[in-house]
């Protein structure tokens, strides 16, 4: 992998040995993003960190921000994508990809699938524990969470079949004409 072109650390002074024996899971999430303008890049990927770094019961060790590329430089597999944005955008429209990686500790699995569930890292490379132990009550929170995250996804999912809907997307497009004619009446 490329040198990191950030590095942040947090908690140094943090026990990892201490909580690793308390059962904390560490892992490192990589999360990747892609952008027209370099800048917004650096700063969605800083933003997810600085998220995670708001979360309780999650502690940060380290990010790391990979250096940017333009999109389709080495990647023969993206030209196809790259000439269709081309194509919609036009041409000399860059753009650029990122990845950031995150090494933390979270409390226990419950929690740390909440986090990549809301957070949706590319890779999750789990590194301890080795082992987990659940009970039938902890096990039946975790599935509890799932269905509720499953549910809300299937909502948002179906919102937005609704908008591509025929009938929906006509009377959309009919409420935005009106509200050009009327900006352009003023």
């Amino acid at each position: 992998m490329a040198e990191a072109i950030v590095k942040k650390t947090f908690n140094e002074d943090l026990n990892e040995d201490k909580y690793i024996d308390e059962g904390r899971f560490l892992a490192r999430l990589y999360f990747e993003a892609e952008s027209n303008s370099k800048d917004f890049l650096l700063k969605a990927l800083d933003h997810v960190v600085e998220r995670l770094n708001k979360e309780q019961e999650v502690d940060l060790l380290e990010a790391h921000m990979y250096d940017l590329e333009k999109s389709g430089e080495d990647d023969e597999a993206e030209d196809e994508v790259e000439d269709e944005v081309k194509e919609e955008k036009g041409p000399g429209v860059e753009f650029y990809r990122g990845l950031v990686m995150i090494k933390l500790f979270v409390r226990d699995f419950r929690r740390f699938l909440s986090i990549c569930m809301r957070y949706g890292p590319s890779v999750i490379e789990l590194i301890e524990p080795r082992e987990v132990e659940l009970t039938f009550d902890q096990m039946q929170a975790v599935l509890t969470d799932v269905g509720e995250w499953s549910r809300t996804l299937a909502d948002q999912v179906k919102l937005m079949d609704s908008l591509m809907n025929p009938e929906t997307r006509a009377v959309y497009e009919q409420l935005l004409r009106e509200e050009e004619s009327c900006r352009v009446c003023k």
